[in-house]
């Protein structure tokens, strides 16, 4: 027989493995309490476990930066400079991606990708290419990297 006990708030948690005949549930809780309770024990007639749905979410992302420490989703309303961003950037690493699909989602891709000098798109790549998937970082094509973010 193996006994195990919990706290889980107010309660105290008892299980007990190995049993091939089990005593009522009052008599064994009038034993197990006797010294605890001055009252009446009361027991509760056996109940079957209902699973419980799970319901899906998006992973927590916790990041570490100098102008923010917690979930990303707080973060993101501070971004205001490419510094920021940048640092932001750096402390998701593999988890980039979650930002870029906030930041490029808002964005008309067209008329973002046409705004821009050859050399602001060479920036473009300057900054976020360690971050793109290898076919869109070889196309150095901006309004490609908008679409593919926004369409995730």
């Amino acid at each position: 027989m193996n006994i195990k006990t919990f706290k889980d708030g107010e309660r105290l948690v008892i299980v007990v493995e190995g049993l091939t005949t089990f005593p009522t549930d009052e008599s064994l809780l009038k034993g197990l309490l006797s010294g605890i309770s001055d009252g009446d024990v009361e027991a509760y007639p056996e109940a079957d476990a209902i699973p419980l749905p799970v319901a899906e979410e998006e992973p927590c992302i916790i990041v570490g930066t100098s102008f923010y420490a917690g979930p990303l989703d707080g973060a993101l309303p501070l971004i205001d400079s490419v510094k920021k961003e940048l640092e932001l950037l750096s402390s998701l690493g593999d988890n980039a991606e979650l930002y870029l699909r906030y930041k490029f989602s808002k964005l008309d891709a067209d008329a973002y990708a046409s705004k821009l000098s050859v050399q602001q798109k060479e920036k473009f790549f300057e900054t976020y290419g360690k971050y793109l998937p290898a076919p869109l970082l070889e196309e150095k094509d901006v309004k490609k990297v908008i679409e593919y973010y926004s369409e995730c």
